[in-house]
């Protein structure tokens, strides 16, 4: 078997086994019986994973590229690249989030994600997608980081050695995500076909991309470091904003109220609740994780 072959078979294996041990952990939260309580635990717990995977993996990862990238030749420019990347990710994902203010004005109506029920339209589980800033964001890094491994596999035999410990990396990270992903999916009460649907998506995202970027790479040869650098910032600044997002999601309670004394319809409205200190120390075990992680090794 000559090395591009070994180099491709690796990338389909392993790409493989990232897909299906990811999404096996993103149904975990589905199958357990969890009350209430061990939901709202679950949510804390998993924002910590998040935000400490932002601060610690995501954005790092992305100026490291970045620098390692240009070397020592232009390395002044690379602080403007990261705030624009950073400020770009945030700003879209922004934008996205509010996408319904803006159809709205259009007269077009969008459902949020807890009013979607899956009805056999796949038009309208990808459109599921677009509704959630979380999964949207998640998708994103993840996407990059499978467009990483793809690259590192692409390189010589003797280069891409890296390719290996980039794929044990991005699964360990990975793996608690998908659980996080679950976990805070079913807080917002999404149904339980279009959830699953998310995290196929999220969990299969990572492979295929790694499986195009190799094929695309081997075909016609190429370096792009760099633009994989400003993607891991763009890929920062998108994980910011899902932090942001998760951290009132997950601190916000919902709460109803009749209509009227006379009607049976009920309003919905949500508002900031004292966090308990078992869901504190939830969320500051799960900021660990991603901590510990990262003394594995280089991501």
């Amino acid at each position: 078997m000559n090395d591009g072959l070994k180099r491709a078979v690796e990338s389909v294996v392993l790409a493989l086994i990232m897909g299906l041990t990811s999404y096996s952990v993103g149904l975990i939260p589905l199958r357990l019986p969890l009350s209430q309580k061990q939901i709202n635990l679950t949510s804390f717990f998993s924002m910590g994973i998040i935000l400490g995977t932002a601060l610690v993996i995501a954005i790092p990862e992305g100026i490291e590229t970045l620098y390692q990238s240009v070397g020592d030749n232009n390395n002044e420019l690379i602080p403007r690249y990261i705030g624009l990347g950073l400020v770009a990710g945030f700003i879209i994902m922004y934008i996205i989030d509010h996408l319904y203010v803006i159809l709205h004005s259009f007269n077009i109506e969008l459902k949020s994600i807890n009013e979607i029920h899956y009805s056999g339209s796949y038009r309208e589980l990808f459109t599921s997608i677009f509704t959630s800033s979380l999964t949207l964001g998640l998708i994103f890094h993840a996407m990059i980081d499978g467009i990483s491994l793809g690259s590192s596999f692409s390189k010589s035999h003797e280069e891409s050695s890296i390719g290996l410990i980039l794929f044990t990396m991005i699964i360990i990270h990975k793996l608690p995500t998908c659980f996080s992903l679950s976990s805070l999916l079913m807080k917002e009460k999404m149904n339980t076909s279009v959830l699953k649907f998310h995290i196929l998506i999220f969990a299969s995202i990572t492979p295929l991309s790694s499986i195009l970027t190799f094929i695309f790479m081997s075909l016609f040869q190429l370096q792009n470091d760099f633009i994989v650098g400003n993607l891991l910032v763009f890929s920062g600044g998108t994980f910011l904003y899902v932090v942001t997002h998760v951290m009132l999601e997950v601190s916000s309670t919902d709460n109803t109220i009749p209509q009227s004394s006379g009607s049976e319809d009920t309003l919905y409205y949500s508002h900031q609740s004292p966090i308990e200190g078992i869901d504190l120390l939830a969320s500051l075990i799960g900021t660990g994780v991603p901590i510990l992680i990262s003394f594995f090794g280089e991501h």
